[in-house]
């Protein structure tokens, strides 16, 4: 699904809408996924955030360790 503009991000990720702070994390952490338009505008799909998210993930053996 095709996630258009700064605030539709920031809802699908559980964030809220309105929050600069938690947007600039967010540019930050997902600065592969988003395509930025030369209007400044934003857009990016929930399958690559998803894609981006697991592999990104930590495993249950890897966090107990050996």
């Amino acid at each position: 699904m095709r996630l258009n503009g700064r605030r539709e991000i920031l809802l699908y990720l559980g964030r809220s809408g309105v929050n600069r702070r938690g947007w600039r994390k967010v540019r930050q952490d997902y600065a592969a996924v988003l395509y930025f338009l030369p209007t400044r505008r934003v857009w990016t799909t929930s399958e690559e955030v998803d894609a981006l998210d697991r592999t990104r993930s930590l495993t249950v053996e890897t966090v107990l360790g050996p």
